[in-house]
């Protein structure tokens, strides 16, 4: 019976519903999915690690997972280095090309929240030169994205999310799930009762 309630009391909607476009987090480090998941989940963003991104068929899953979504905006969270430059490239490149030719390439964008060579100064980011073992084309030192501390890249997410939201829409999905789950609760409660 707790079970039930408890599953009850945790009822949620899709919070993104009613938006005219669907947010989508990506991040380079799988570690970090966790983290960004605990922000981006209040608003039903989904999140995703681009590891394993490399491969031609990953790049056109997700161009297929996009395309289903419609109108959508990716937020990408990677290392200021060559491979996390690279993996952005590939997002607006690569995918772009798949989403092309989906007939969805002008409906999906895609934004580089972390890490910016700003964030680097702003929050005073610690620097390393990149390996030497790199030979894709990047100038100036690198920053791994898990130097910002857990705090500000809550803050540099939510503050993305939020800016994007259409927050009416959201404020009548909250409205209409806390409806839910006061039915909900009341229903359960009820039969609950009729059990004992």
């Amino acid at each position: 019976a707790e079970a039930v309630l408890r599953s009850a009391r945790q009822y949620r909607l899709d919070r993104q519903s009613d938006q005219e476009r669907r947010l989508v987090v990506w991040c380079e480090a799988g570690g970090m999915v966790p983290q960004l998941a605990r922000v981006a989940g209040e608003y039903s963003v989904p999140v995703f690690s681009s590891g394993g991104f490399d491969s031609v068929t990953a790049k056109h899953d997700v161009a297929e997972e996009l395309a289903a979504l419609g109108d959508a905006t990716v937020l990408h969270l990677g290392d200021l280095d060559p491979s996390g430059v690279h993996m952005f490239g590939s997002l607006d490149e690569d995918v772009r090309s798949f989403l092309d030719g989906l007939g969805a390439g002008g409906r999906v964008e895609f934004v580089r929240l972390a890490v910016t060579r700003e964030q680097v100064e702003e929050l005073d980011l610690p620097t390393s030169p990149p390996k030497t073992s790199d030979r894709r084309s990047f100038s100036g030192d690198t920053v791994q994205c898990e130097a910002i501390p857990p705090d500000e890249l809550a803050r540099i997410l939510r503050a993305a999310i939020e800016e994007r939201l259409d927050r009416w829409a959201l404020e009548g999905v909250l409205a209409s799930e806390e409806w839910h789950r006061k039915q909900i609760l009341g229903n359960v409660s009820a039969a609950l009762e009729s059990l004992r």
